[in-house]
């Protein structure tokens, strides 16, 4: 060994430049004898040579950064060929304790990898940002009712107009609304799209520009202005081949030429991520009903403007629309909310605590592999004490452990990103659709940050316990009785606590997802009001060749005749009971209106009542329960006397002395229907939330305007075996109509618990694996103790203890253990 070489490495800089100096002096002083020897005197002769030497400072600085710099260098290599020992070391101990290591290998990357798939799923919902820039600056303006305590409502065009007046704190507003649009292609059946109506400065709000074309120009978002449109890049895409050329081109929606003027950007899906195509909303400020609140507002505050301005502002400029227009805006607020935070609320709490759930896992599997450790730690105390016997460091040693640690992590990391892949799968197969809507769960980049993040505390934890564990070895013992064992109570209390942690996590999961699962049968048991079973629902366009003058309104024959035809021809059928056009289905909560009484002055308290237009024989189909009354039936016609029916709710909350029957309600105008019928209540908002007041509206006095109507049927058979018999059904009679949305009611209902039984079931699933992993770790334990007590064990035989009162020992040992996880977490 160059010993030489490892002095100079280990050398101080004082050393270094102390050696320099001696070598210079060296050289200079021989060269001056040499010149004595020869005659010159000793001043001559050191003038000379420090004359031919040069500048000695320089040059011996010049050696002090050389042989600093060298010694750098074979420091480094030195630490990388300890480095790379130590870790050629770990690999033949991981492979020859492969038992061992699978073991922790498995466990790591079970936690792991469950963590990493649930955070992509709370990134993807919960922390991704919006894709526009500054997104912090973009907000929604919804309008709140305090009658009904609602809190987000859209907005009136009028009052829209009003914002972009009176606004400061905004640079710039915008609205859209839904719905439906028809792509008629000569080549192939009619595409249904999801449209979205928009202001011309909807593109501004959002900061972006189009990928191919332009966006709209105010000329072209007026009343009577040009048909002109742009494509999602989904659309363009699918329909369209992605050609460039198709800006300019004339599409056909409907039976309306439109111009296609741009393509949206591939990462904007907006106002959702089903929309297809954005057409100008062309509304104009002075037509448009204060009444009908249809519109989402959003804009980008002003520089220096805050959310919280932004707030005070809309809730003073609502309290002067109110003065204004008492009839349309009493009781009318605004509430002002980050658009990144729309729709996130009602998933957050969920996210979180499944979140927190699968980091329990990932605590209770860290503990399992922490045992383990323990126990293999206290078992190499002997050689730990022959490595520092032989002279090895304690930093030698920790690095060592270290790099076990190290490996055993990047091991369990690479085995956890893939299980966390197929993770995020099966997640995204549970998740509800309408949690998906928010993001789309990838396992992405920030996502492999937190694995980072969370490997590498895992590894210092795992790299550095052996090595505490190592610094409270008695060396002198070790070597002198070969005790290869750590037999301290301190240590065995920590095991014996660490257990009954990983017991009390499961017990908390447990307990969780039992509640859960309760709540979600406690879900089935309640009625929905209607009859989900053998029953389908279809979703079509009603196409705008069949809109008809609002001047006779409701006679309009032809949307009629296409409700009659609809379902006369559904009805014939093979296997199909009853069939009915509606608006919204069952579970659909469709829309409010403001109404009035007749013999009672205006009560703004009242808010609005949700508002069902059905055909008269939806009650049979859906399977509605008359509670009083009768129910609508072909003869409330356009030309007979309005009628409505009323859902329990509405009639107990507006006529509490139950006069309901016989009263008359007015709303679209001042048009009174009277009140026929009382009908169950139908749980429209889904089966957690309160049945609103309900008001049920015949097709016949109140036919559907071109956009998304429902068709509802009760079958015999297997419910989706007539869907295409219903397709057959519209293309006979209109081949311009698509058919879209194709569900069974069951299914609709089961969606509606789709978020507790998500929840319920990935709990379940965490608190069987945490399960697992805490009686994982109690064998670990039990048998390590075990294992350590054999001689005492021995002797209790030897002295004449029985089997019986051996086994009795450990269990009691066991039951210690579980008693304090189960006690900690039923507190928990």
């Amino acid at each position: 060994m160059d010993w030489g070489r490892i002095g100079r490495v280990l050398s101080s800089r004082r050393a270094i430049e102390t050696e320099v100096h001696d070598e210079l002096s060296f050289h200079i002083e021989g060269r001056i004898r040499e010149l004595v020897a020869e005659g010159w005197s000793e001043g001559e002769a050191r003038k000379h040579v420090l004359e031919r030497f040069g500048d000695v400072e320089a040059f011996a600085a010049a050696c002090r950064s050389y042989d600093t710099q060298r010694a750098e260098r074979e420091g480094w290599k030195m630490k990388m060929d300890g480095w790379l020992r130590d870790g050629r070391m770990a690999l033949r101990t991981m492979q020859r304790q492969k038992g061992f290591t699978s073991v922790v290998v498995f466990t790591l990357a079970l936690g792991i990898g469950a963590t990493t798939a649930v955070f992509s799923v709370v990134e993807g919902v919960l922390l991704r940002p919006l894709p526009f820039p500054a997104p912090d600056r973009l907000a929604v303006v919804w309008q709140n009712d305090r009658a009904t305590g609602t809190v987000r409502e859209n907005a009136s065009v009028a009052d829209y107009y009003d914002y972009v007046e009176r606004s400061e704190t905004f640079g710039v507003l915008a609205m859209h609304g839904q719905g439906t649009a028809v792509l008629s292609r000569a080549d192939s059946d009619p595409l249904q799209l999801n449209s979205a109506v928009v202001s011309q400065s909807l593109a501004d709000v959002l900061g972006i520009s189009m990928q191919v074309g332009r966006s709209f120009r105010p000329e072209e978002d007026v009343p009577d202005g040009p048909d002109v449109a742009i494509l999602s890049d989904r659309l363009w895409r699918d329909a369209f081949g992605a050609d460039p050329s198709v800006v300019g081109r004339t599409i056909t929606i409907g039976e309306v030429g439109v111009e296609v003027v741009g393509v949206l950007p591939s990462h904007v899906e907006y106002p959702a991520a089903t929309t297809d195509i954005w057409m100008p909303i062309q509304q104009d400020r002075l037509a448009a009903s204060r009444q009908s609140h249809w519109v989402r507002v959003v804009g980008r505050l002003a520089p220096e403007r805050s959310l919280e301005a932004a707030q005070a502002e809309m809730v003073a400029i609502m309290a002067d629309l109110e003065i204004e227009y008492p009839e349309a805006n009493t009781n009318r607020g605004a509430f002002v909310e980050l658009m990144s935070d729309v729709g996130r609320g009602d998933v957050r709490l969920t996210l979180w605590v499944l979140f927190g759930a699968v980091l329990a896992v990932l605590a209770i599997a860290c503990v399992n592999v922490a045992n383990l450790l323990l126990a293999r730690g206290a078992g190499r105390s002997r050689e730990l004490a022959l490595l520092a016997a032989v002279g090895a460091s304690s930093s030698q040693i920790t690095r060592r452990f270290f790099v076990e640690g190290v490996l055993f992590t990047l091991v369990s990391v690479g085995l956890g990103i893939a299980l966390a892949a197929g993770g995020v799968r099966t997640l995204s197969g549970l998740a509800p659709p309408s949690l998906l809507l928010l993001g789309e769960p990838s396992v992405n980049a920030p996502v492999l940050g937190f694995t980072l993040v969370i490997s590498i505390a895992i590894c210092l934890g795992f790299g550095f316990l052996p090595t505490i564990q190592a610094r409270r070895i008695d060396l002198q013992t070790h070597l002198k009785e070969g005790r290869t064992a750590d037999r301290a109570p301190t240590a065995l209390r920590l095991r014996r606590l660490l257990v009954g942690g990983q017991l009390a996590l499961a017990v908390v999961l447990l307990l969780g997802a039992s509640l859960l699962i309760t709540t979600v049968q406690n879900l089935q048991a309640v009625d929905p009001g209607f009859r989900a079973e053998n029953s389908v629902r279809v979703d079509f366009a009603l196409p705008a060749s069949y809109a008809e003058s609002m001047q006779t309104y409701p006679d309009w024959p032809r949307v009629h005749q296409l409700v009659a035809d609809m379902e006369s021809g559904v009805e014939a059928i093979p296997g199909v009971r009853s069939a009915s056009v509606i608006l919204n289905h069952s579970l659909d909560p469709g829309f409010t209106n403001s109404f009035r009484i007749e013999g009672q002055s205006y009560d703004p308290t009242h808010g609005e009542m949700t508002t069902r237009l059905v055909s008269p024989s939806y009650f049979e189909t859906a399977g509605l329960t008359l509670a009083s009354g009768r129910l609508l039936d072909d003869g409330d016609r356009a030309d007979a006397p309005f009628a409505i029916l009323l859902n329990e709710t509405a009639a107990n909350r507006y006529f509490p002395d139950g006069d309901a029957l016989g009263q008359r309600i007015a709303f679209w105008g001042p048009l009174f229907r009277e009140v026929v019928g009382i009908v169950k209540d139908e749980r429209v908002h889904g089966l957690t939330a309160e049945v609103p007041p309900a008001m049920y509206v015949s097709l016949l006095q109140a036919p559907p305007r071109p956009g998304r109507v429902t068709l509802l049927a009760r079958t015999e058979v297997s419910p989706l075996s007539i869907v295409e018999g219903i397709r057959t059904v519209v293309r006979g009679i209109d081949p311009s109509i698509p058919v879209f949305n194709v569900a069974t009611m069951e299914e609709t209902l089961d969606q509606a618990m789709a978020r507790e039984r998500f929840a319920s079931t990935v709990l379940t699933i965490f608190a069987a694996v945490a399960l697992f992993l805490a009686l994982l770790g109690v064998h670990g334990v039990l048998a390590y103790l075990v294992a350590q007590r054999g001689h005492e064990v021995g002797v209790r035989m030897a002295l004449g203890a029985t089997r019986r009162d051996v086994v009795g020992m450990v269990l009691r040992q066991g039951a210690s253990m579980t008693s304090i996880g189960i006690v900690g977490g039923v507190a928990a």
